[in-house]
């Protein structure tokens, strides 16, 4: 006598039951995961920050506690002793990565200090298109990570500018230097609606020229959770939301000279005035 086996068949409901319950679990889950991505994003940030920072004070060990000058190309000065390109870049970033480009004949005319003369040849890392013609073509990392230039070369800590030569440039003059920001996350272009203005964007450093706070605010990124990660010139990293950086603390921890001036005010040597409090 044959066993008869009973076949059960999934009927419509049970399967749109089950679709139901794959989809309520993918919906608590998927943003779950999303944040624990930026989450690792954003350690990683800080991290390359953190080696960032104590790269340049190792540079400035060997060149008498000067910061390196490079505007556009200040990892060129760095890379030397980080030995590890990777560190140059934001993993939240929507900017390029850094690729190895020929360069000839390429006058570092803004080393600073001294080196006026030096001409590279040979390939560098960037982030440039090939025919890029921005920024003199220079070996950049656009929209990663910039140096904070109008603490460190302009307004900051000497309350004036310095023209070609700045105290602030050098450790020896630094005050308090566990609440001022070294470098932060800057803009690229893809992350705002403008048309890519290099006084707003996609530089290596926060320095616009005529300067008032909107143009700071308008380089810097907040594409880290709503807020960004930066180094002090203690070389400690930290992460911040937008809000405190646009407030007073933010704006003493980004230039403390200027920090009392409205966002839309244009700065000058007469505006800002540094006093260590």
């Amino acid at each position: 006598m044959r066993n008869h086996r009973t076949i059960h068949a999934f009927t419509l409901i049970e399967l749109l039951v089950v679709i139901a319950i794959i989809a309520i679990l993918a919906a608590i889950l998927f943003p779950v995961f999303a944040q624990a991505k930026s989450a690792a994003k954003k350690t990683q940030a800080l991290s390359n920050l953190k080696q960032i920072g104590t790269a340049s004070y190792i540079y400035m060990n060997d060149y008498d506690g000067w910061v390196n000058r490079k505007w556009w190309d200040m990892h060129v000065d760095l890379l030397p002793y980080t030995k590890n390109i990777d560190i140059f870049t934001d993993p939240a970033s929507s900017a390029p990565k850094p690729f190895q480009r020929e360069f000839t004949n390429f006058s570092f005319t803004d080393r600073y200090p001294g080196d006026t003369s030096l001409v590279a040849n040979g390939t560098f890392w960037t982030n440039t298109p090939n025919n890029s013609t921005s920024a003199g073509n220079r070996p950049s990392l656009f929209g990663h990570f910039g140096r904070n230039d109008e603490l460190l070369h302009n307004f900051g800590f000497t309350g004036q500018q310095g023209g070609q030569i700045n105290t602030s440039s050098n450790e020896s003059t630094w005050e308090s230097v566990s609440d001022k920001i070294f470098y932060a996350c800057v803009r690229d272009g893809s992350e705002d609606n403008d048309t890519n203005d290099f006084d707003e964007d996609n530089a290596i450093y926060f320095e616009p020229g005529g300067t008032n706070w909107d143009q700071i605010f308008n380089q810097l990124s907040k594409r880290h959770n709503g807020g960004s990660v930066f180094v002090h010139l203690d070389t400690s990293a930290k992460y911040r939301k937008w809000e405190w950086m646009t407030s007073m603390e933010g704006k003493k921890a980004l230039n403390p000279a200027c920090s009392q001036l409205p966002n839309n005010q244009s700065w000058s040597a007469a505006a800002c005035t540094y006093t260590e409090n």
